[in-house]
């Protein structure tokens, strides 16, 4: 074979590649709106102070939490389809354990987790 002193630079794109070198990038669209989830639960908790004179009881907790388990579901399909191994993540119905343990696997910060847990926080002493 002719070298004409070009080097041809290596792709880590092989076919024996492991998986981990040519994983899609997640995306955190879901898991912020799950983050951001019992701010719906506050709106809900106001609208019931300024129609009724008194917040609704549990009704804002539970639509909220809801959501926030739904889109940690959704957030975990997603990971699923990207490639990603999702069984250690614990269940989504755990949401906060669910956003700690995914922040420290695809070994992001801590953000989600503590906008979640502060927010709830919110929620619960209003």
């Amino acid at each position: 074979m002719k070298s004409d002193g070009v080097q041809q630079p290596e792709s880590n794109l092989s076919p024996d590649a492991p998986a981990e070198d040519i994983m899609v990038p997640a995306g955190n669209l879901i898991v912020w709106l799950s983050a951001l989830s019992p701010i719906v639960g506050i709106f809900f908790e106001m609208l019931g102070i300024v129609l009724i004179g008194v917040p609704w009881l549990i009704v804002p907790d539970v639509i909220a939490l809801g959501l926030s388990v739904y889109l940690a579901y959704l957030d975990r399909k997603k990971l699923e389809a990207k490639g990603y191994d999702t069984s250690k993540l614990g269940p989504p119905w755990l949401v906060p354990i669910y956003l700690f343990k995914r922040a420290r696997m695809l070994k992001h910060k801590l953000t989600y987790f503590i906008v979640w847990c502060a927010l709830c926080a919110g929620l619960v002493l209003l």
